[in-house]
């Protein structure tokens, strides 16, 4: 992260931030620096180990220092407590900084421990063997997000925030059951495996999991307010860790960068909370339009300031370790206007790395003039590292002579329910005559119990037509809708004759049970960017052992012959 330095004197800065902001209507917040007893360092790559340390910290009522940058290091050297000792906490294999503990010492400091991360699962549960906690949250380290949602509770209610997946679930399980550990309460928050789940259920845990970031965050900040009523919140991301995030002076609410979710403005109308404070820059314009729709006070903290010798401060940029995350990237690419079926054709494109959830408003001009405004009622979704296309009804034959204009509103997110990024776009739609001749049917949906896995069968009902599809099949997991989607990449899946899709899933017994038939969702088309047309069937799942039946029958028979054997052998 870039530093910039700037001399000036104490209280300039402030006084001059709050001028400026409050003829915006916000305001302005510097941090100043935390006052504690022990100091504790960390100086890891890894964000869990940041994560994780941090937290110890906060738990122990310890102040606690991150390193995210070789240069923001050096910087740490000059605002430590000098009369009191550092435990650092480094990883083996990534520090940020190397050297540092004798960087540290040649500054003066006394680095009293040093604490070594083979990596952040493992130091996260060496961490919590430290604390004596009752109260514990499990997480899934795939959504950071989820980590920087609970960690003001975390503080508020003593618990100790756990990572837990199939690979490491018997050591969380073996942590939770050692000797004399009480395990008084539990939650699990956000999406976790099956095998979590599972293994945790004997602590009859609390399940916090909406399917939504936003909703779940919503959830948890309930749980803060009944433990330490507010009337100030924190507004964030989720995308880093930063040092109020994690303070647990106050509770966190999630705004997307470029759209405020309707929940989050309701649940603040509903609240008592009346001052914010956004946490860095990329937020301001999200929080604007929370203060528009609710009148709560917005305050920004964009800076800290670190005092120097002479009696003067520097300004600098806030200290954050930003989690890794898959950048979505969403574009409109083209547009037609088809007069053979009166349609609008718009071209999405997802050049991200992964699957994104998508919404658009389409408004149409013809010579400047608007004619008329279409869209989806649903989201869609566009697979990493292709293209879509959506086509939305729409009669323009009286302004076809003229020039037709599209006006693109795009929201898109990473689930269905949080569209919190947007892009807009102006296109010319050209004029195109084409009529889709595709056909496909669903014949038949399987579980195989052997291989675990969904097996789609799809026909092409139109076999001299190309025919370009995309499928998910809707089932219900422990009570919850589930998609099951089957990707091919690149691009879409062309369908020949008789189509067999695979996709990995495992199905207990009460979940076989909860889906005598299930849901078959697909869009297809002609045309690879176009799947216009759509079936939603349902259908039986029908579940197989999944041997090939010639195996089955060669078994029988061998077990025949032996039976006979047996038989001719006790006769004699």
């Amino acid at each position: 992260m870039e530093l910039r330095r700037k001399r000036v004197r104490r209280k300039l800065p402030i006084f001059v931030l709050i001028s400026i902001s409050l003829m915006l209507g916000l305001g302005t917040v510097v941090s100043a620096q935390p006052v504690g007893s022990e100091q504790i360092v960390i100086n890891s790559a890894d964000w869990i180990d940041v994560y994780s340390a941090t937290c110890y910290a906060n738990l122990n009522g310890q102040d606690s220092k991150f390193v995210n940058s070789p240069a923001q290091g050096k910087i740490l050297s000059s605002v430590l407590d000098r009369s009191k000792p550092v435990h650092l906490i480094q990883s083996g294999k990534e520090p940020i900084s190397a050297g540092y503990r004798s960087y540290l010492e040649g500054e003066g400091y006394t680095v009293s421990n040093v604490t070594t991360s083979d990596s952040g699962k493992k130091l996260n549960i060496e961490l919590a063997e430290k604390i004596n906690a009752t109260k514990f949250i499990i997480l899934d380290d795939s959504y950071g997000y989820n980590a920087i949602s609970v960690a003001a509770y975390s503080v508020a209610s003593t618990s100790c925030v756990l990572f837990a997946d199939s690979e490491n679930i018997d050591d969380v399980y073996d942590f939770l059951t050692a000797r004399g550990r009480t395990v008084e309460e539990m939650i699990i928050y956000g999406h976790v495996d099956r095998a979590v789940r599972e293994r945790l259920s004997e602590f009859n845990p609390e399940i916090i999991d909406h399917g939504d970031r936003f909703e779940d965050n919503l959830a948890i900040v309930d749980k803060f307010v009944l433990l330490n009523p507010s009337t100030q919140v924190a507004l964030t991301n989720g995308e880093f860790i930063e040092e109020g995030i994690m303070s647990g002076r106050e509770p966190v609410i999630f705004l997307g960068r470029d759209v405020v979710p309707a929940e989050v403005v309701e649940y603040v109308k509903g609240s008592d909370f009346k001052t914010s404070v956004v946490i860095g820059n990329e937020l301001i314009d999200a929080a604007r339009r929370l203060k528009d729709q609710t009148d709560i006070s917005i305050f920004i903290k964009f800076g800290q300031g670190r005092s120097t010798e002479g009696g003067f401060a520097l300004v600098e940029t806030l200290d954050m370790f930003y989690l890794p995350r898959y950048e979505l990237s969403l574009d409109v690419v083209s547009g037609n206007y088809n007069l053979k079926t009166k349609t609008v054709e718009i071209i999405y494109e997802n050049a991200g790395e992964t699957g994104a959830f998508a919404k658009a408003t389409v408004s149409i001009f013809a010579a400047n003039e608007s004619v008329m405004t279409v869209g989806d009622e649903e989201p869609f979704f566009i697979t990493a590292k292709t293209n879509f296309g959506g086509v939305y009804k729409a009669d323009l034959t009286e302004w076809v002579d003229k020039e037709l204009r599209a006006h693109v509103y795009l929201e898109y997110g990473e689930s269905r329910k949080s569209l919190t990024e947007v892009t807009e776009k102006d296109i010319i739609a050209g004029l195109v005559e084409f009529e889709d001749r595709s056909g496909l049917n669903v014949t038949g949906v399987k579980y195989d119990k052997r291989l675990e896995r969904l097996v789609l069968c799809l026909k092409n009902a139109a076999p001299d037509v190309a025919c370009y599809a995309e499928a998910e099949v809707e089932l219900k997991i422990e009570g919850e809708s589930a998609y099951v989607r089957f990707e091919s990449s690149p691009g879409p899946m062309e369908i020949k004759d008789e189509t067999i899709l695979y996709e990995r899933i495992k199905l207990t017994p009460a979940d076989l049970a909860e889906n005598p038939t299930v849901k078959v969702h697909l869009r297809y088309g002609e045309r690879p960017d176009l799947r216009i047309k759509s079936v939603d069937a349902e259908r039986p799942l029908e579940v197989v052992s999944g041997y090939p039946t010639g195996v089955i029958a060669a078994v029988a028979v061998l077990a025949a012959v032996v039976m006979i054997v047996l038989l001719w052998r006790r006769r004699r």
